[in-house]
């Protein structure tokens, strides 16, 4: 029999690991947010550029992830100087009205699906959806001598402006002036010689999936708690328009029929929507006004104070483009 070698003592068997939370992932302006809601931060605060991640609602419901986008010039009648669009990215819904004047009275009456991100798409192929990120972006189409008036942007639920709405899905048909419109918006500036953006801040029913059949309807009831961006121009030379370029990224579930296959499974974060919110909040005071990267955003909080200039734009990079070690997704 063999003679067991001084000073070694025998292997023990290796202990199986119980399951483990998500590895938090660290980094400026991310702390508390585990690796999956850190990748769908940088998503909500930059949906045309980020990652493709899933969610972190609760629920097995949008197996498939998508970005959309749409591109409309509007408000180029003749007399037309202005006008004002509600786009609801949760319910694929765009309202919008023409003035001729910042004073004429107005109603978001007339429905432009052009403006919708993703409208055909999600009608022809998704049974339910869901939308968890967007932005919207605003171009003044004409030349630079053209260039005049305001524009405004802001972020509401859709019961601030529901009353503006067709009666036939639900609103008061009321009217309004483009100056009372723009008083909502958190964003006010001349018309820009370059491209301006307002990021979407998801809403309390945001994370519901919306059937789209009923959405098919623009049932304003049916859009109760989401949040909308509301984009207002006046002032423009008559006949020239604004450009809108609206993105979004959707989890939708396929029609049967599509040869999809639908996968389910529940979020794997431990975080909500609003403690991602917060974490921007945070981190980025007003985040979602013109792009939380362009020339507004003079500050970033870390930790217990403030940075700003070079130390500010270089977090503010970290945060966007994923500063830290990616994880592995099994089924993503």
């Amino acid at each position: 029999m063999a003679k067991r070698g001084k000073g070694k003592k025998p292997k023990q068997p290796m202990q199986s690991r119980g399951p483990t939370r998500p590895r938090r992932r660290g980094g400026p302006g991310l702390a508390g947010l585990d690796a999956y809601a850190a990748d769908y931060a940088r998503l909500v605060a930059d949906p045309c550029n980020a990652r493709l991640t899933k969610g972190i609602s609760m629920g097995s419901e949008g197996s498939i992830v998508i970005r959309l986008e749409a591109d409309a010039i509007l408000f180029t009648a003749g007399a037309d100087t202005g006008g004002a669009v509600f786009w609801v990215p949760g319910g694929n819904l765009a309202y919008a009205g023409a003035s001729t004047t910042d004073t004429s009275t107005l109603t978001l009456g007339n429905s432009v699906p052009g403006v919708a991100a993703g409208s055909g798409f999600l009608g022809a192929n998704a049974s339910a959806f869901r939308c968890i990120a967007a932005c919207a972006q605003l171009m003044f189409p004409g030349t630079e001598l053209q260039r005049s008036g305001v524009v405004a942007m802001g972020i509401m639920p859709t019961s601030t402006v529901g009353g503006l709405l067709p009666v036939s899905i639900g609103g008061q048909g009321g009217l309004t002036t483009l100056g009372n419109l723009r008083s909502l918006c958190q964003y006010t500036k001349r018309v820009p010689d370059e491209m301006t953006e307002m990021t979407w801040r998801p809403g309390q029913a945001d994370g519901n999936m919306n059937n789209a059949d009923a959405i098919a309807g623009n049932d304003l009831q049916a859009q109760a708690g989401k949040n909308g961006i509301l984009i207002s121009a006046s002032g423009l030379p008559a006949g020239v328009g604004i450009r809108i370029r609206t993105v979004a990224v959707y989890e939708y579930e396929p029609f049967v029929g599509n040869g999809v296959v639908a996968t389910v499974e529940t979020t794997r974060s431990v975080n909500t929507v609003n403690d991602v919110l917060r974490t921007l909040d945070n981190a980025i005071p007003q985040w979602f006004i013109d792009g939380f990267k362009k020339v507004g955003i003079t500050a970033l909080r870390a930790g217990a104070g403030y940075m700003t200039g070079g130390a500010s734009e270089a977090m503010i990079s970290q945060l966007s483009l994923g500063g830290s070690r990616s994880v592995k997704r099994v089924g993503y």
